[in-house]
């Protein structure tokens, strides 16, 4: 029986997901064959770390291309307030929430096309950054960032310089072991260092278990527990920043403190029900492509994308409210704008109940039915 990445329990595979298709975190559709569990004694949902998963992931990264649909530019929250990139708001809660000398070393880890690492260079002018990644595809990105300084490439426990900020947004998911992960982080994080994680929340992001190269789910309660486990403390946690994300702010700790592993729920049970309904979810959509001549899909991003994988063609357009998504196409199928969307159409949701009924109640009209 396989054990916890993070606790060493035993784990308690899922059947139904290996029945899903799947879909990569820069939003390509994957094949069905993979596998997820649950850790009996922490409630961690993860994938298996073994040879296939990291074959799949070699080469998932060998053609990644993020926010590819928007040309590279980072997707935008929306909120009352109106759109925001998603690390501006990210930065803001951080700076805001903890403060920080106006000299100092920054890096990023996992730092893609260099978002976040340019919206601190904006707040912290006086300040020097590094960023870190897999390979140097985006040098040409990081080098028109002010006072960026050098870009790792390699393991992180290689990592020469010590920093007063260290952030991983979207980072700790993916890595192969993440206690080691952690544990290389508090070395090079000096004595006052502040450390910012982001996560998705595997309670409100349904469809993050179906990511192929995201190893592991976490809720509140189990990245606490790893937190605590590698020596840190957290400051600031907050699931509101950012919609269906954790996001964190932790320290050195002075001292080990364990919180209950224990989610409050049965995680078992509720990743049944979670896969269930995604399940029934793609059995609708091929139903009603084959069956809807005017058949469109919401969004470009994980969930939609996820729908693709499995029917394709049948998908006569997507819709987006994102500007600079809006007269795209993927693989030739046009991405269209609400007001833009042909009379007669129906047009499949592929959210959260919740998320899903708002998009309804505000863009279903006369002739047009989202569902």
């Amino acid at each position: 029986m396989k054990k916890c990445l993070i606790c060493e329990g035993f784990v308690k595979e899922q059947s139904i997901f290996k029945t899903l298709p799947r879909v990569t975190s820069d939003c390509k559709p994957f094949p069905v064959g993979g596998t997820l569990s649950v850790c009996k004694t922490c409630s961690l949902v993860q994938k298996y770390n073994d040879s296939k998963w990291n074959n799949e992931i070699k080469s998932i990264y060998k053609n990644y291309t993020i926010y590819s649909l928007a040309n590279g530019s980072e997707q935008l929250i929306f909120t009352d307030d109106g759109a925001f990139p998603r690390s501006q708001k990210l930065v803001d809660y951080f700076l805001n929430t903890v403060s920080v000398p106006s000299e100092g070393e920054l890096i990023d880890l996992g730092c893609g096309n260099g978002a976040a690492l340019n919206n601190f260079s904006k707040r912290l002018e006086k300040w020097k950054f590094d960023g870190f990644e897999l390979d140097d595809r985006n040098l040409f990105s990081y080098k028109k960032i002010l006072n960026f300084r050098d870009l790792i490439c390699s393991n992180n426990d290689l990592i020469p310089s010590k920093y007063d900020i260290i952030s991983a947004i979207h980072s700790l998911e993916h890595v192969p072991n993440p206690i080691q992960f952690l544990e290389n982080i508090h070395k090079i994080a000096k004595p006052n260092c502040k450390i910012l994680i982001q996560v998705p929340n595997m309670m409100t992001s349904t469809f993050d278990v179906l990511v192929a190269d995201h190893l592991t789910h976490f809720t509140p309660e189990t990245l606490t527990f790893l937190i605590e486990k590698t020596g840190f403390e957290v400051i600031s946690f907050s699931d509101k920043i950012l919609p269906k994300e954790i996001t964190m702010i932790i320290k050195k700790a002075k001292k080990t403190r364990v919180s209950d592993m224990k989610t409050k729920i049965n995680l078992d049970n509720f990743i049944k029900d979670q896969l269930e309904w995604l399940q029934d979810l793609i059995i609708k959509a091929e139903e009603y492509s084959n069956n809807v001549e005017k058949f469109g899909v919401f969004g470009t991003s994980i969930s939609a994308m996820w729908i693709y994988g499995k029917i394709g063609k049948n998908i006569k357009f997507f819709v987006d409210e994102d500007p600079t998504k809006v007269g795209k196409n993927v693989d030739d199928i046009n991405i269209l704008h609400p007001n833009d969307v042909p009379n007669n159409s129906q047009i499949l949701v592929p959210l959260t109940p919740e998320i899903r009924s708002k998009i309804i109640n505000r863009l279903s009209g006369e002739g047009t039915i989202y569902f």
